[in-house]
């Protein structure tokens, strides 16, 4: 019996609530038959001195109000406690144009997606509730809402006001600290979703992943690697350059570390012990792909440097004073010719010639430095080098707990900064709300019972359809009996 009472204790405080309600609108309504069917034959000015003489304050009514108030106590807290609101407030740059943190567009309904419910129900054990039962229960809308209607009515919503209402599937539930877990739950998905993408920082860097590498390969792949590292921490130094990590590390002090660990371990130690002993793997393949690399760099090298003179030779053609003004024919709206001022492009053409010389000079140094490193090798024996394993593991080591500071600096960044970026308040049915509806309750049931008696102690007809004189029934023992002799 009681584990009934307790599955349906929703439905029975909502149950009792109205009942106590329907109780005093009965007596209402009862109240204002009465009154009615003894007064309608009276004139207003009579009405109103009858009906004044007959209220009054009575004791009986105020305990029977006083009962009212204690009966409505106990089911209106129960079905109270059952309701809470909470208020998500994005407080971000991006949320005032629609979007996530991260560019990409806001969607309010993930605040109750299933990922969020069901980490919710998790993190609060609760038993024997699913996502459905709970989403049940919930609404979301804008806290503020805008129009179509003109461009003076739009509004972007960065505050959504979520509301609980138990039913009795979560009635064991506390209401306000569903909404508590919710919004915990709605952090941690959107800090998965929207926070920066720290996969680049994921570092595999074992004996395997380098084994199919030339040791010269190993020193590109090893530079790229740390050089991806380096730039993100700049970019989050840029960002917030005061922020220190749980190990104490900061973005600019582990970008400078990884920025050394390039320059001093893989150029100056590594690089040059392979370029100063000739050492590889396979020297006569990797000599064969650096030349075969020469080759294609060469044509592109003369590519860019034929677009160069191309370019070059046609900025010549023009004069000074002819580019700084050209007035050509030109048709107006109105039919007309006039002369108007033009654009010839030769800036553009500088920069292009610019740009084309750049490349060809790149492309002559990437040749310059494979012939370099074919010097080096010419006549080397291939295979592994005992030295260059050890600088190469010395290098990994370091770079992969760099690494690893990097992302756990990334991390607890973006966690510190999208918990600011995302507020929630929740408010619950306070006591004093469920004392405030007790005593409304109780004051309107005085007033309905207070009516009742009023209407009671109005005069009734009499045999004749006259009423009673006033003076007979209201003044005196004598009176009200003669009252009830003309009844």
């Amino acid at each position: 019996m009681l584990d009934i009472l307790r599955e349906h204790t929703v439905l029975l405080s909502k149950a009792g609530v109205a009942g106590l309600c329907g109780v005093a609108a009965v007596v209402a309504v009862a109240a204002l038959w009465v009154l009615y069917s003894r007064s309608h034959n009276m004139s207003h000015s009579e009405f109103k001195r009858m009906f004044r003489r007959s209220w009054g304050f009575r004791v009986w009514a105020l305990a029977l109000s006083a009962v009212f108030a204690l009966a409505m106590l106990a089911p209106g807290w129960r079905l109270g406690s059952g309701r809470a609101e909470m208020v998500v407030t994005l407080n971000y740059a991006e949320a005032s144009w629609g979007a996530n943190a991260n560019g990409t567009r806001y969607n309010s309904s993930e605040i109750l997606c299933d990922e969020v419910l069901e980490r919710a129900i998790e993190m609060g054990a609760f038993d024997g509730v699913t996502p459905a039962d709970l989403r049940a229960c919930l609404s979301i809308a804008p806290l503020v809402e805008g129009g179509s209607s003109s461009e003076e009515e739009y509004h972007i919503a960065t505050e959504f006001l979520v509301s609980y209402e138990a039913d009795d599937n979560t009635a064991h539930l506390d209401a306000e600290n569903v909404l508590k877990l919710i919004a915990s739950a709605y952090k941690f998905f959107y800090i998965d979703h929207y926070a920066n993408n720290f996969s680049v920082l994921d570092m595999d860097l074992d004996a395997e992943a380098l084994e199919g590498l030339d040791y010269l390969d190993t020193v590109t792949y090893l530079q790229n690697r740390a050089t991806r590292v380096m730039n993100y921490m700049y970019v989050l130094g840029d960002e917030n350059a005061s922020f220190l990590s749980s190990r104490g590390d900061s973005f600019y002090s582990l970008a400078s570390k990884v920025s050394n660990l390039i320059d001093f371990q893989i150029q100056d130690r590594l690089a040059s012990y392979l370029l100063e002993n000739g050492v590889s793997k396979d020297a006569q393949s990797y000599v064969d792909r650096l030349e075969y690399d020469n080759v294609l760099t060469d044509y592109d090298m003369q590519r860019a440097n034929a677009s160069f003179e191309v370019r070059n030779d046609a900025v010549d053609m023009y004069a000074e004073e002819m580019t700084r003004i050209v007035l050509v024919p030109t048709w107006d709206q109105q039919g007309e010719y006039y002369m108007g001022r033009t654009k010839v492009g030769i800036d553009d053409l500088s920069l292009e010639a610019e740009q084309y010389s750049q490349t060809a000079a790149e492309d002559l140094s990437q040749i310059e430095t494979n012939s370099l490193t074919i010097s080096a090798l010419d006549g080397a024996e291939g295979g592994e080098d005992p030295v260059a394993e050890t600088l190469i593991a010395e290098i990994t080591a370091t770079l992969s707990d760099y690494a690893q500071a990097a992302k756990i600096a990334g991390q607890e960044y973006s966690e510190t900064k999208l918990n600011q970026c995302i507020s929630a308040s929740v408010s619950g049915f306070s006591l004093l709300s469920v004392l405030l509806l007790c005593v409304g309750g109780a004051v309107a049931f005085y007033l309905a019972v207070s009516l009742l008696g009023a209407a009671l102690r109005m005069p009734k007809i009499g045999r004749e359809g006259f009423r009673l004189p006033v003076e007979d029934w209201m003044e005196g023992p004598e009176a009200e009996e003669n009252h009830r002799g003309a009844e």
